[in-house]
């Protein structure tokens, strides 16, 4: 047992969270991480001395303050579940993270899989099936949207089945106007 899903929670959800998404270089970023990381470690250490070791109790600390501050911020959480959501669902990679050629090279082959793999799920002939790894992508965003949303983190969760989709979408498509 441990106090990462409240520690996640507040890093998803907290007022940290929404200044993230202000964030427009590089060097923002690293100085918002560094800044992050130093109060996290200060509200642990602040929970040590007052006695709070137990991972539950750090769990719960951190749970209540990120309620608190979005409670805070009148309308603030579904907003930031948006766009969280959109920074789960965009085809590219944070723009002002990666060089100018990773983020189009890398949008260029999502946007690409995105509409094979719709075709795949189109064509697809079990339904139950399709139902099924529909409900595997719809799980795996709502859980990582609720915590906490990093880009790379969909990779292991919808790759395999965009991939699989997407190899048959694009095979049902192309054969049939190569056929022709």
């Amino acid at each position: 047992m441990n106090d990462a899903s409240g520690s996640v929670f507040y890093q998803g959800n907290s007022n940290w969270e929404v200044r993230f998404f202000r964030i427009r270089t590089r060097d923002e970023y690293l100085r918002w991480v560094e800044a992050m990381h130093r109060d996290l470690a200060r509200q642990t250490e602040e929970l040590r001395r007052r006695g709070k070791t137990s991972p539950a109790e750090r769990s719960r600390y951190f749970v209540s303050r990120a309620v608190a501050e979005r409670k805070a911020d009148a309308g603030s959480w579904p907003p930031l579940l948006l766009r969280k959501s959109w920074e789960w669902l965009r085809p590219y990679p944070t723009p002002w993270f990666w060089p100018r050629s990773v983020v189009i090279g890398v949008g260029a082959f999502y946007t690409l899989l995105f509409a094979a793999a719709a075709a795949g799920f189109i064509s697809a002939p079990r339904p139950g099936v399709r139902a099924f790894t529909l409900s595997v992508l719809a799980i795996s965003m709502a859980a990582h949207v609720v915590l906490l949303v990093v880009w790379r983190f969909r990779v292991p969760y919808w790759d395999p089945p965009l991939l699989l989709y997407g190899a048959f979408g694009a095979g049902v498509t192309l054969l049939e106007r190569w056929k022709r």
